[in-house]
């Protein structure tokens, strides 16, 4: 393979850290790779051997705002969320022109595109450009009967017709809100006509596109009526974080006792967090238990912490989580496929999008609890913890799918099938 390929990667650390390792196994395999991302990530591609560009705005950044908490998530409470969504979108517009220009210019010299869920939009560069654009997401996004959509929060059905149409809808709500900026850009920048209307995964004259998913069959299965060119290959896992040290005062905390259980809730300040910092202390003390929780320094220091736990900043999911005992997480799908690889077993307490479909998936694969009631309690996160850590049948569970994910392969695979296409 000698194709230059361009990634674009918005979102998170957990949504770019997978595509950073499928792009470092695609330029092993003769590829010439350039991760677009935000300056966030800069020494995550470029430690990994890969060219970076810069996407300089990340409408994720606006999330984080009081301003805005609520938006995109139930949470909240429905109205609440509403008005805080449209705020959100108002916001978020001069920041997502901005960041499709950087886009457009990192794919100029690109044979193929790449992206995952939160850079949809980036089979419009690909058509101006007129190459190929792969989707590769991390959570099942092509339409089938089999279930809801996994942007929903809720996996209510009255049957398949509703199943199938969930994706339409969440199609409508991701196009709607920039439906006027995309059309400015796609006529400004790259000399495309305006859209009629817009359907994820295929380009605008109807064409499916092929779609390489970043997680494990054994954790949530292929539905029998998606198109060919839709093919689950596996999780994406970056060996590079495995060799990460970490300082001597967490070495002696882990070294101290029994392997105590991690709390933490991804990039969300803990004011967007499910439960509050305070509540997390008060449930790691009801359970008589041991714990690594991940806050900031600030946080930490506006509380008073037991000896019981120890207040992490930053380490490598893949470093940490084969050294603890239980993983209480928000659910998202870098988070589920490092405790997975771990064999941990989970209490997942989702807060927005895909988050609450891994929930359901936790629950149903028997290797954890979900906590989706809000907020969740003290006492609700003690018991969940407790329950979770004796439970000898989730942990037995979570360790044949541990053995099911060291047999595959993950990126090999998308490898091979990035390079048929």
């Amino acid at each position: 393979m000698t194709r230059r390929i361009v990634f674009l990667c918005s979102g998170t650390r957990g949504d770019a850290q997978p595509h950073i390792a499928l792009g470092a196994r695609l330029q092993q395999a003769g590829a010439q790779v350039r991760i677009a991302t935000h300056p966030a990530f800069q020494d995550a591609v470029e430690t990994s051997g890969l060219s970076f560009s810069p996407l300089s705005d990340n409408p994720n950044n606006l999330l984080v705002s009081p301003a805005y908490y609520g938006a995109l998530t139930p949470s909240a409470g429905v109205w609440r969320s509403l008005r805080a969504t449209l705020r959100f979108w108002r916001a978020a517009q001069p920041a997502f022109e901005r960041m499709w220009r950087d886009a457009w210019l990192a794919c100029q010299e690109a044979d193929v595109i790449i992206a995952g869920l939160p850079t949809w939009w980036a089979a419009h560069i690909a058509e101006a450009l007129r190459i190929p654009c792969v989707f590769a997401p991390l959570q099942p996004l092509t339409p089938t009967r089999a279930f809801p959509s996994p942007l929903l929060p809720t996996a209510w059905s009255p049957g398949p017709a509703w199943n199938r149409l969930t994706y339409w809808l969440v199609e409508q709500m991701l196009w709607l809100p920039w439906r006027s900026g995309l059309d400015r850009w796609r006529q400004r920048d790259m000399g495309l006509p305006p859209l009629r209307h817009m359907r994820l995964f295929t380009r605008s004259d109807g064409a499916l596109l092929p779609c390489v998913y970043g997680f494990s069959r054994h954790v949530a299965p292929r539905p029998a009526d998606w198109p060919a060119a839709h093919q689950i290959a596996g999780y994406w896992f970056h060996d590079v974080e495995q060799a990460w040290q970490p300082p001597a005062s967490l070495a002696r905390f882990l070294e101290a006792g029994d392997p105590p259980v991690y709390i933490g809730f991804g990039s969300y300040p803990w004011h967007l967090a499910p439960i509050s910092a305070q509540a997390v202390v008060d449930a790691v003390n009801m359970a008589g238990m041991r714990a690594v929780v991940l806050m900031d320094a600030r946080t930490a220091q506006s509380i008073r912490l037991p000896a019981s736990i120890y207040a992490l900043s930053n380490a490598p999911h893949a470093w940490l989580f084969p050294r603890v005992s239980v993983v209480a997480h928000h659910g998202g799908a870098g988070t589920v496929a490092a405790a997975l690889r771990a064999g941990a077993p989970m209490v997942v307490a989702p807060i927005a999008v895909d988050q609450f479909f891994w929930s359901r998936r936790v629950e149903a694969l028997g290797i954890g609890r979900a906590l989706r009631r809000r907020p969740v309690s003290a006492r609700a996160l003690a018991q969940a913890l407790v329950e979770t850590a004796r439970d000898n049948q989730a942990r037995q569970r979570a360790r044949l799918i541990q053995q099911a994910l060291a047999d595959e392969d993950g990126a090999g695979q998308a490898v091979a099938l990035i390079s048929s296409m």
